[in-house]
């Protein structure tokens, strides 16, 4: 069956690390610094009609690496939580396909040491009218079990209220207007199984020819005949009434045919994903009569699609950006010494409550090193017929390159 597999690549999921048991009954109210964990595709869904995680009604995540003493320990009743039944991934399709040694049939602990087996909870975070004041709000509701029962901490129904989902999603291939994108396998998994029938075609063939079919007639075959055919093997003996009974049948060899179609689809996968023999060295004619600006431009012009994908998924990790900012700021409750440019300093996310005017830039493509060099050799040379607006803007232009070939030279990305 053809199926296009989503492409949900790392689901983070902003939270705060507990400091203190005292601090909060709630999970998403703990102090401590911001942090961002990958989530599996399958424990994570969204509404069928959702085109983006922010705007989205209702999305659920499936915890299912805790074990219950851990569940336990964060405050959840204990009554509920043993009355769970055990986790074991064993109906779970794109669980099964991960494991590699069925690492999850042997997962539950079962009565041996039952603190330590896994339970499964879900964290739902749907916009309904809670309070009944007819306006739908977002609130994180967890439940456990197969029966969705809504689980209780530290003694209270686990119904919070939230500011935003916090979930940022990316995919390498985008489809307009839809929440699920397409993934490079989805691009390449169709030209793979043209290779395969093609190589197996010419296997086959191949197979033919070491050992072909034999047309026997019947008034040539012997009692003994056909169990001599039957037993392949170099310089057998084939027992016949008469001789030259056999007609071995001649094979036609179809592989002169299918190498140029495979040469055909290895080129259609380069250009799908961006990825050609010669930026990976395995091109023995690569480097044969060119020049290295030459093989530059080709290696450049190759990475122009992988560039296309880090630029896209880069979004996502704007938005995982946005999530930590946001949760540092709301739950920042002390100073903290960080790294920035080479150097020590004091942040005090206490001193964030007002700023709303931050934004996050990710990279705009503005060009490699090999054009910023480029530009920065061309230097000076400007026209001197050109008239004067044009040799001003060349120049600003060209101490523009000059700054960032500078900063490329000394291997700083800052503008100072």
């Amino acid at each position: 069956m053809n199926m296009t597999i989503p492409c949900l690549l790392h689901h983070c999921r902003s939270r705060s690390r507990p400091r203190s048991p005292m601090t909060s009954s709630s999970s998403h109210a703990k102090a401590g610094p911001g942090q961002s964990a990958r989530r599996s595709p399958e424990e994570f869904g969204i509404e069928r009609g959702a085109r983006n995680i922010r705007d989205c009604n209702y999305c659920f995540h499936e915890v299912v690496t805790k074990t219950e003493s851990q569940l336990i320990a964060e405050g959840f009743d204990e009554e509920q939580i043993k009355s769970l039944t055990d986790y074991s991934g064993n109906t779970e399709i794109e669980t099964l396909a991960r494991d590699t040694v069925d690492e999850h049939f042997s997962t539950t602990a079962g009565g041996v040491n039952s603190a330590a087996r896994l339970v499964r909870i879900t964290e739902h975070y749907v916009r309904m009218d809670y309070e009944g004041h007819g306006r739908a709000c977002l609130y994180q509701v967890i439940t456990g079990g197969d029966q969705g029962e809504v689980l209780r901490k530290d003694g209270k129904e686990c119904v919070t209220p939230f500011d935003a989902i916090p979930f940022a999603t990316t995919t390498p291939v985008p489809v307009t207007h839809r929440f699920f994108g397409r993934s490079i396998a989805d691009l390449v998994m169709p030209v793979q199984r043209e290779k395969t029938a093609l190589k197996r075609g010419a296997l086959d063939n191949l197979y033919l020819h070491n050992n072909p079919r034999v047309e026997v007639a019947e008034g040539m075959a012997g009692p003994n005949t056909l169990d001599d055919l039957l037993v392949s093997r170099p310089g057998g003996v084939v027992r016949t009434k008469q001789p030259g009974g056999l007609n071995w049948q001649v094979v036609p060899d179809i592989t002169t045919s299918i190498y140029p179609m495979l040469q055909y689809l290895d080129a259609e996968l380069e250009t799908r994903t961006g990825l050609a023999k010669q930026t990976q060295g395995i091109d023995a004619d690569a480097l044969q009569n060119q020049s290295a600006t030459a093989v530059a431009q080709v290696f450049n012009a190759s990475q122009m699609r992988m560039k296309l994908i880090a630029r896209i998924m880069a979004e996502g990790v704007r938005d995982m950006f946005s999530l930590l900012h946001a949760t540092i700021r709301k739950h920042g409750q002390q100073q903290q010494t960080v790294r920035l440019r080479n150097a020590w300093i004091n942040v005090d996310p206490r001193g964030w409550r007002t700023r709303d005017d931050m934004t996050i830039n990710v990279g705009l493509g503005s060009g490699g090193k090999l054009l910023v060099w480029d530009k920065v050799l061309g230097l000076g040379t400007t026209d001197p017929l050109a008239g004067f607006a044009s040799i001003t803007s060349n120049l600003v232009v060209s101490f523009y390159f000059a700054k960032r070939g500078l900063r490329m030279w000394r291997g700083s990305s800052s503008d100072e």
